[in-house]
């Protein structure tokens, strides 16, 4: 609406305080400052000397001084003074730019900080309230969802979004990425970074006749000239196929190190330093206990169990390395213990007794899969127990990638819709 001030904004400001009778202490703990001495320079000419506030104070000082005074202050006056106007359909324009679109640093304003290097991981209260998050309107099938055209709220700007100016956050719907998503978790995209296989994106097709079109939050599997092919967790599905014709965009959604700011790379390289260090002083510890180790203590079954605990029990969480821990602890006690009952079992006489002798070799002229005794036939429990868990990683595999711990989350959200599962 105002662009350029014959008088400075700031003195705008303080006679839309004085007309509405606010003291500055009550304004700037309406904006959300601590008092007046972090909130005055906003009215000292000769301190803040830009053009235009920044916006997210502009929207605090709208609402707190719409309707007081005499004349009341309105929502529009007070919004001016950052160069932002609402249009017809009440979203927030700046000159006339739809604010999904971004606007120029010197409309919006420039942060009211200089935040530490993001590596820093500077305070939350730090960060400015300024990232808006989009409406959506829910869709009736596959979990789908449309931008509604309105700002449902603004949050705190990540530190690797301070300069983005349309960058933007959404809210999930549905349960269909869980448990990488939850139904209601606040996901932040930067339109101008790429999306690369193995990346969460937001899809957003065409619309018809120009109303808005579906979105779908899934996972990148694949992307041709032709189509995309995308995947989902709950349940899990990795061909669902779209056309590109059909695409308008595609939105990458950052991961936890990128909202930060964090070198995903150097992280890593660092947990992994860092772990192989304790490791090391752990094997040391270890030989230093027992006074003397030989290279048959760390054997194949050790290395394909620590693979089982990553793949049963679910990779990337925490609850899944627990639950596959257990699984790899209890399961050779199991098998032991089961092989030795089928063993005390095929001495009898029943019907029972045959069955066990099928399976279970007690001597070497017994004939069965599994052979209690060096001399027997069949398989070792010791080489039971690696065929088992070959078996189980390829089942996991191909029908459950998420392990136990995603069929504890399918488990979880049966029990939480029961009666009502449908």
């Amino acid at each position: 609406m105002v662009e350029s001030m014959e008088i400075p904004v700031a003195a705008v400001l303080r006679k839309l305080r004085e007309r509405a009778g606010f003291s500055m202490e009550r304004l700037a703990r309406e904006c959300g400052y601590k008092g007046a001495s972090s909130y005055q320079r906003y009215e000292n000419a000769d301190q803040f000397t830009k053009s235009l506030l920044p916006v997210p104070l502009a929207i605090k000082i709208a609402s707190a001084l719409a309707g007081h005074g005499d004349p009341p202050v309105t929502r529009e006056e007070a919004l001016a003074l950052a160069g932002v106007r609402p249009d017809a359909d009440g979203r927030l324009t700046a000159s006339g730019v739809d604010a999904r679109s971004g606007t120029d640093n010197a409309i919006l304003g420039q942060p009211e900080i200089d935040l530490q290097k993001a590596t820093n991981l500077p305070a939350s209260n730090t960060l400015i309230r300024d990232l808006p998050v989009y409406g959506v309107a829910v869709g009736g099938k596959e979990e789908e969802f449309s931008f509604n055209g309105s700002v449902v709220d603004y949050v705190r700007r990540p530190p690797s979004l301070m300069k983005i100016n349309n960058a933007f956050g959404v809210y999930v719907t549905g349960d269909s990425m869980s448990p990488r998503f939850e139904n209601g978790d606040l996901v932040f995209v930067h339109p101008g970074r790429p999306a690369k296989p193995g990346n969460d994106v937001i899809v957003e097709l065409h619309g018809e006749h120009g109303a808005p079109g579906p979105c779908y939050i899934k996972r990148l599997v694949r992307r041709t000239d032709n189509q995309i092919v995308l995947a989902q967790f709950n349940p899990p599905r990795g061909d669902i196929t779209i056309d590109a014709a059909r695409i308008k965009a595609v939105y990458r959604i950052l991961t936890a190190a990128e909202i930060m700011g964090v070198a995903e790379a150097r992280g890593k390289t660092q947990a992994f330093a860092i772990s192989s260090f304790y490791a090391g002083v752990a094997g040391a510890l270890l030989a230093s206990f027992f006074g003397r180790l030989i290279p048959q203590t760390w054997d194949l079954l050790l290395s394909v169990e620590f693979i089982v605990i990553i793949l049963i029990g679910g990779a990337g969480t925490i609850t899944g390395t627990l639950m596959g821990t257990a699984f790899v602890v209890l399961t050779p006690r199991l098998v032991r213990d089961l092989t030795l009952w089928l063993a005390e079992l095929a001495e009898g006489d029943s019907a029972a007794s045959f069955f066990a002798n099928l399976i279970v070799a007690t001597d070497a002229q017994d004939f069965g899969l599994v052979s209690t005794s060096a001399a027997g036939p069949g398989l070792s429990i010791f080489q039971l127990n690696i065929v088992l868990f070959g078996v189980l990683i390829i089942v996991f595999l191909i029908f459950e990638p998420l392990g136990l711990y995603g069929i504890w989350i399918r488990i979880r959200n049966y029990l939480k819709a029961w009666p009502f599962s449908y």
